[in-house]
């Protein structure tokens, strides 16, 4: 299968907007680092809405979401209308493919972050802002711990949240806040840096692009 984005519309300004938005993240790096990063992560963790940030980047949230939109199919076509206007999706068909595309974006998104860290091999942050420790090139296929570019959580996080704005339109409002709220956790947490869940989420969009392409 061929993937295109976009038509036949040149693709460059998107990719130039992604390496812009990543350079910047890139500068800003420090001060986040200064100012978000509390270093009480077991404190942290016992935080409600911590929990209900970090849950976001959680596959298995999503893949329940999508099983229960399935249902929710299954329910309609027995005991409802045979339409749910609210959600703009006319047929159970449309339903299932939002519900497909839902899971295989989370899931694709999670995937490329985790190869990427392999590959990348940028460790998490450390106790002082001191620059970042790279390892060498394909280095983390041999130990994979405790690197962090990009973040699997926010990848997974905002894929998701892009699959269900192009699925479901208008709830863009409601799940890309989560996906943020996610991506900040993580960087209060101490376990990424801004440039790790900015190309987190990054990669959350190619993973649902992909998603809807393979889906049609």
């Amino acid at each position: 299968m061929r993937v295109r984005f976009g038509g036949g519309r040149p693709r460059w300004p998107l990719w130039a907007l992604a390496g812009v938005l990543l350079a910047l993240a890139h500068l800003a790096d420090a001060w986040a680092y200064e100012n978000l990063l509390t270093w009480d992560e077991d404190r942290l963790g016992r935080r409600d809405w911590y929990r209900l940030g970090r849950v976001m980047g959680y596959l298995p949230t999503w893949v329940l979401l999508g099983a229960g939109l399935v249902l929710v199919d299954l329910v309609r076509v027995r005991r409802m209308p045979p339409a749910l206007p609210a959600t703009g999706l006319k047929t159970p068909r449309e339903l299932r493919v939002g519900a497909a595309r839902l899971v295989l974006g989370a899931t694709i998104s999670g995937g490329f972050a985790e190869v990427l860290k392999l590959v990348i091999g940028r460790e998490r942050p450390g106790p002082a802002w001191e620059g970042y420790v790279f390892r060498p090139l394909f280095d983390g296929f041999r130990d994979g711990s405790n690197l962090g570019m990009p973040s699997s959580h926010a990848a997974v996080a905002f894929g998701a949240a892009w699959a269900l704005r192009r699925a479901f339109p208008g709830c863009g409002w409601v799940v890309r806040p989560l996906a943020s709220w996610c991506a900040v956790g993580r960087m209060q947490a101490g376990d990424h840096y801004f440039s790790d869940v900015m190309a987190g989420a990054m990669v959350g969009w190619l993973g649902a692009r992909l998603a809807e392409r393979f889906t049609r």
